[in-house]
């Protein structure tokens, strides 16, 4: 297990934690989603520095300290991979409901 999430209905996010174990050379994240029906997402990467790390991934958008949340959201997802330090990759989705 490389990875867990969970909403955050006071955040209006999701929040994915990555768990610090030996040999993960990176992570990757896709947050894709649909607000009224138009398609959205968030993509990012990292290199673990040890210890667990976590994000906080906005359903909306934000500019210059001012956040605006989407609404109407549905077909979320969200896709972990965990790649090895050997090469091998390890992929979790999460389908996320009811946000």
């Amino acid at each position: 297990v490389y990875s867990s999430a969970k909403l955050s209905r006071g955040t209006h996010s999701v929040i994915p934690t990555f768990y610090a174990i030996p040999g993960v050379a990176k992570f990757e994240y896709v947050l894709n989603y649909s607000a009224n029906g138009i398609p959205q997402g968030v993509v990012g990467s990292f290199v673990p520095a040890g210890g667990n790390d976590s994000r906080d991934l906005y359903f909306g958008t934000c500019s210059k300290g001012v956040c605006t949340p989407h609404y109407g959201i549905t077909g979320a997802s969200l896709t972990i991979t965990a790649t090895t330090t050997g090469g091998a990759t390890y992929i979790k989705r999460y389908v996320l409901k009811n946000i």
